[in-house]
């Protein structure tokens, strides 16, 4: 059977025309499809190197702030023993001062004719023991104590007649504290004194 193209030549070719532009936008549209993907996934790929310099940098800012903190730990930590070891040496000293200084008040107290022999001390309370010709002078060993502006809390603990190189004397124990430093009672040893004045 014979086919008769019975169409004017001028409209295939128009149509053979439109085809060819139908394929070159397509063909365009696809190169610039292809385009902003490339664009889009450029610009993705920089986020994501950008987010994770930032990561790298956050988290090398973290363990130098880790590595300061652990320094003023450390140094939070020698400060507080070099604080107790001041605080000991303090006390220490305290002590010292306030021993010598209690011996040399004490030793201004004892009437004549009365001896201490011995003297122990716990926490703040002094034990002394000793030798007197008789009672009365243990008494005024104590008032004169009492009267000091310095030792606190006199209290007697016990005598009993003794022969002691064919003398008959009287052996004691009393109780006190000391208002000096490192003695157990920190006060103003003048304190006492003025009140009893106001009074």
């Amino acid at each position: 059977m014979i086919k008769i193209n019975l169409l004017p030549r001028g409209r295939e070719q128009k149509k053979k025309e439109g085809l060819r532009e139908q394929i070159v936008v397509l063909v365009a549209a696809v190169v610039i499809l292809f385009f902003l993907i490339g664009m889009l996934h450029s610009r993705i790929g920089g986020q994501i190197t950008s987010t994770q310099k930032k990561i790298s940098d956050t988290t090398t800012e973290i363990a130098r702030l880790d590595e300061m903190i652990k320094e003023v730990k450390d140094i939070e930590v020698k400060r507080k023993n070099l604080e107790d070891k001041l605080n000991v040496i303090e006390n220490l000293e305290k002590g010292r001062v306030g021993a010598v200084m209690f011996m040399d008040k004490l030793s201004l107290m004892p009437p004549e004719k009365l001896w201490l022999t011995s003297l122990s001390e716990n926490q703040g309370k002094v034990n002394l023991t000793g030798n007197a010709i008789d009672n009365p002078t243990v008494a005024k060993f104590m008032d004169n104590l009492d009267k000091s502006g310095v030792f606190r809390d006199v209290a007697f603990g016990s005598s009993n007649k003794i022969m002691y190189e064919k003398y008959r004397m009287v052996s004691f124990n009393l109780s006190l504290r000391a208002a000096l430093p490192g003695m157990g009672i920190e006060t103003n040893p003048a304190a006492p004194a003025s009140s009893k004045k106001g009074k």
